[in-house]
């Protein structure tokens, strides 16, 4: 019968337990040095970055036009009833007629479809293999099928490529690159 040996995973050495991996040198990884932000990259608000610029007068309308460019049309209604002194009335009625009825349809909507009342973190965390996605460091994992080398996806967004007996870690970043919950090669 084979005898179970517990060994830190810090000193045991992969070589001596998989004889196929004798010779190959495996990049070390620190979870608590390599994730350098922490956080939930989801609820940052692209309004709370624009925050520290000098914000100048504009029209109702062009205000309206902003949010409903950078919000969604609920937002811009919500804006509209939000200003009612700035609006002509006509608009401000409609607005509110409109609303409930939006607000009625996707109340049908999310009985019809429950998981689509969850926000974009929990739907992450609910469907996402990585288990606990809101709280892991690492949050998707992949091996290159042809090359020694594999892809991690970190919580700070960030994605980072390591390649077997080198040093050298490329990071890819992109300002719209948020949330990643799984990474493959092509």
């Amino acid at each position: 019968m084979p005898e179970l040996i517990a060994e830190s995973s810090k000193t045991a050495k992969l070589s001596k337990y998989v004889p196929a991996t004798q010779g190959i040198k495996y990049p070390s990884i620190d979870v608590n040095t390599e994730s350098i932000k922490a956080g939930n990259s989801l609820s940052r608000s692209s309004d709370q970055e624009w925050g520290t610029f000098v914000q100048k007068e504009e029209s109702i309308y062009k205000r309206l036009l902003n949010v409903w460019h950078s919000r969604g049309f609920s937002e811009m209604l919500f804006e509209v009833k939000k200003n009612k002194d700035e609006v002509p009335s006509w608009l401000w009625h409609l607005s509110g007629g409109t609303d409930t009825v939006v607000r009625w349809f996707l109340s049908l909507y999310g009985n019809i479809f429950p998981h689509l009342n969850l926000s974009r973190e929990e739907m992450i965390n609910v469907f996402s293999v990585v288990s606990s996605w809101n709280n892991s460091p690492i949050r998707a994992f992949a091996w290159h099928p042809h090359v020694a080398k594999f892809v991690m996806a970190w919580q700070d967004d960030s994605v980072k490529v390591y390649t077997l007996s080198s040093d050298l870690v490329p990071i890819l970043e992109h300002k719209q690159q948020k949330a990643v919950s799984c990474v493959a090669w092509r």
